[in-house]
């Protein structure tokens, strides 16, 4: 093949990979079973397949097996520490006051995707800017914190706090 090897990357797999079970009709049930068909063609032809999702209990059953998905990754989200030092880069290049402490921030933002670490970065420069501030203070950085609310997701017997989807 002229194009090989190549990447084959699928974002939100479960988009068209949901467990047939769920229902949906004849349609998720062909998609799958086509899927499961092209991934010999595909290793024959070199080509890697990457699926991400941040939903794998919606995956149905058949693209998990031992053999369809050689490795499977799991990328956690950012730790308390990770967040802090997001933050403390995100934060440097600003103007700010004396006042903005990263550390409540980042004990607040562990566990939620990055991206709602910038969102507060950003949006809280927005509000410091709108109020009339010529640098970021803590109070609007705390603001933008309570404009990104968490929600809540049921894994099992365990909650888990995640971000905007």
């Amino acid at each position: 093949m002229a194009s090989s090897p190549s990447v084959l990357v699928i974002d939100e797999m479960e988009a068209f990979l949901a467990d047939r079970e769920m229902g949906s009709g004849h349609h998720r049930v062909e998609e799958v079973a086509e899927f499961l068909r092209r991934i010999p063609e595909a290793v024959k032809n070199d080509v890697l397949i990457i699926a991400m999702t941040n939903r794998i209990e919606m995956i149905d059953p058949a693209i998990q097996r031992r053999g369809r998905f050689d490795h499977v990754i799991k990328v956690d989200f950012a730790s308390e520490v990770e967040v802090q030092s997001l933050l403390d880069k995100l934060l440097s290049s600003l103007p700010k006051e004396s006042d903005v402490d990263s550390k409540p921030l980042a004990k607040e933002l562990a566990g939620r995707p990055l991206s709602d670490v910038s969102f507060v970065v950003r949006e809280g420069a927005r509000l410091a800017a709108r109020s009339g501030r010529e640098k970021l203070d803590q109070s609007s950085l705390l603001s933008a914190l309570d404009a990104s609310p968490a929600r809540e997701y049921e894994g099992g017997d365990s909650k888990r706090r995640i971000g905007f989807v």
